[in-house]
């Protein structure tokens, strides 16, 4: 109901492109490309209880097919003269192509966290929706502060070497709240919780403050626009997919030996996720992109 108000409101306020130089919306392609992310996120959410049947191999195998086709579409497209989906030349930049691992990576590794952390307070702990919102608080909390320190005064100075230090911290929170798990089992509290939390957000907050900015550093200013679309469509396919496949790796511990289990191979995964994307970040430009740090 909200999209189809937001594209109602579009219509009706938005101006729209006549001029010289306006760009068509490439229905197809985008067609192409939402199929192309159904077609991977359903079987992975259904696909433990539908006991990984073959079609759930089938869909993901299906999501790839239509993936080349919109590679190739997009290509076509500007070979005649149209304007595509997305600029394919930003495929060619390594930095760029890096960048968008990164974002994966990131994003996938702390959005399928939180979930398991949420599902872990609530199911296995007992907490309220309340009581484990409020719990989960210091990582709204670090967040808020490591990326107030991270635009506004760090990264000018330190450029990515920011990213990497909020990577590093994140890990080390995520080790943190490992260790207090694994020391006080399902008897463990929310202000034992909070100093590890804490810690993961001000990391968390630290490294997505500047990452946009540069992963667009590696572009040119007329493949910003296509750039910053990618970037933020992939931003929610990752967090997706965390969801997803993070999910299935918590409820995968379930019934036996327990939740408390559960939460530790997700808090590996994500440790393994986060050293993953912050190696990748060394592919990134050295500073970002003013206007996007601005």
């Amino acid at each position: 109901p909200l999209g189809i108000l937001a594209v109602a409101g579009a219509v009706r306020v938005l101006p729209e492109s006549k001029g010289i130089g306006a760009t068509r919306l490439d229905w197809r392609g985008a067609v192409l490309v939402a199929l192309a992310a159904g077609l991977l996120v359903y079987p992975l959410i259904q696909g433990r209880e539908a006991g990984w049947a073959p079609w759930t191999f089938a869909m993901m195998a299906a999501s790839f097919v239509v993936l080349g086709t919109f590679a190739w579409y997009q290509r076509r497209r500007e070979q005649t003269g149209r304007d595509p989906l997305i600029t394919t030349s930003l495929f060619a930049k390594r930095a760029f192509t890096s960048g968008l691992g990164v974002t994966v990576l990131f994003f996938g590794a702390f959005t399928g966290l939180m979930l398991a952390t949420t599902l872990f307070m609530q199911l296995g702990l007992g907490f309220s929706a309340i009581h484990a919102g409020l719990s989960l608080g210091p990582i709204c909390l670090g967040m808020a502060i490591g990326a107030g320190l991270s635009g506004a005064l760090l990264t000018p100075r330190f450029g990515r070497h920011v990213l990497h230090a909020g990577f590093a911290v994140l890990i080390l929170g995520v080790a943190a709240t490992y260790a207090v798990i694994d020391a006080q089992g399902m008897a463990v509290t929310s202000w034992q919780l909070a100093g590890p939390l804490l810690l993961s957000g001000f990391g968390v907050g630290l490294a997505v403050a500047p990452l946009f900015g540069f992963i667009l550093a590696a572009v040119a200013d007329e493949e910003v626009g296509s750039a910053s679309g990618v970037l933020n469509a992939l931003q929610q396919l990752a967090s997706a997919i965390g969801v997803a496949v993070l999910g299935t790796v918590f409820f995968a511990a379930l019934p036996s030996p327990g939740y408390v289990d559960g939460l530790e191979r997700v808090l590996l995964l994500t440790a393994g996720l986060s050293v993953a994307a912050m190696l990748l970040a060394l592919l990134l430009p050295r500073q970002p992109r003013e206007e996007e740090l601005g």
